[in-house]
C-alpha cells in the first residue's frame, strides 16, 4: 500500500475509534444549538461526496431530542458524536478519494 494512504487511512482508524468517547464540549443550550448546526453543514457536505454516514442523521436527532426535552447535558453530547461523525465521513471521503487505487490493478 502507498506509503501517504496508509499513513491517512491509519489517521482515519484513529478518527473512527475517537467516535466512542466524546466528551460533553457544550454546556449551555445555545452551544449545543450551533454544534448541531455545524454537523449538519458537515453532513451535507459528506452528501455531496457520496460518503455521508446515516448514524449522522441519528446522533443530530438525538441531540434535538434532548435539547427539546431540556436535557443540555445529553444533547451537547449526542451534538458532539453528530460533529465528530461528520467530520470523520469527509475524512474518510478524501482517504477513499485516493485509497481505492490501491485496490484496484493497473490504476
Amino acid at each position: 500500500m502507498d506509503r501517504p494512504v496508509a499513513s491517512r487511512l491509519y489517521a482515519f482508524t484513529l478518527s473512527l475509534t475517537s467516535l466512542v468517547a466524546v466528551p460533553a464540549l457544550a454546556a449551555d443550550s445555545g452551544a449545543v444549538v450551533e454544534m448541531i448546526a455545524q454537523a449538519e453543514q458537515k453532513q451535507s457536505q459528506a452528501r455531496e461526496q457520496e460518503h455521508a454516514w446515516s448514524v449522522t442523521n441519528d446522533y443530530i436527532e438525538e441531540a434535538r431530542r434532548q435539547l427539546d426535552d431540556g436535557n443540555v447535558e445529553a444533547a451537547s453530547k449526542a451534538a458532539a458524536r453528530a460533529l465528530k461523525s461528520a467530520n470523520v465521513s469527509l475524512e474518510q471521503a478524501a482517504v477513499e478519494a485516493d485509497a481505492w487505487r490501491a485496490r484496484v490493478p493497473g490504476s
